[in-house]
């Protein structure tokens, strides 16, 4: 079993009165590779 480099739980973002994340919860193993997009499919 490989183990966890990067473990995030219950991720809230809100702005005002919106949220734009809530709740998000992921681990990273090591070996793996993660990427972002943003709304448009650019790479952060």
């Amino acid at each position: 079993m490989k183990e966890n480099i990067v473990s995030v739980q219950n991720i809230i973002k809100k702005m005002k009165r919106r949220y734009l994340l809530q709740a998000i919860t992921f681990q990273i193993e090591q070996g793996e590779i993660y990427g972002l997009l943003k709304p448009n499919g650019e790479f952060i």
